[in-house]
């Protein structure tokens, strides 16, 4: 039997960079205070109840339509607001404007690392402190269009 184990991505190889905005190159820097990274991939769908035609009396049965797809990013970390990608995603969420972000996955691409990138709106930023320790942020992206995916060389 040949071994063939789980390889689990490391977290410091999974990570946020933010779009600086510029055309045509844009420019992505690492997210580096976003300690902790939700992607969430999901299908917006819409149900209905389907009859049995041949069996009035059975049940009826679900049936799905997907209605489309979304991607949605939550980060949360401590807060240094020194660092332009902070800046950069409060900004954002200032202005009510789109702002480009990459997901990394930082492995060779023949073993599945790639970036994954498309634009959000930043809908949520939370800034707080307990017992005047550190500020800690979180925040919300909500996905805009459809991601494109690179895999890395």
């Amino acid at each position: 039997m040949t071994a063939n184990p789980v390889l689990p991505l490391p977290g410091n190889k999974f990570y946020l960079l933010v779009g600086d905005g510029a055309t045509p190159t844009e420019a992505f820097t690492f997210f580096c205070v976003g300690t902790t990274v939700d992607s969430k991939h999901g299908a917006e769908v819409e149900d209905a109840w389907a009859a049995d035609c041949a069996d009035p009396t059975a049940l009826p049965t679900r049936t799905s339509a997907v209605k489309g797809l979304t991607w949605d990013l939550t980060a949360s970390g401590v807060c240094d607001p020194s660092k332009t990608p902070y800046q950069r995603v409060i900004a954002a969420y200032r202005g009510g404007a789109a702002l480009n972000v990459q997901l990394m996955r930082n492995l060779p691409g023949t073993s599945g690392g790639n970036i994954e990138q498309g634009a959000f709106l930043v809908t949520n930023w939370t800034e707080q402190k307990a017992d005047n320790g550190l500020v800690k942020f979180s925040c919300d992206f909500h996905g805009q269009g459809k991601p494109t995916v690179t895999a890395n060389a």
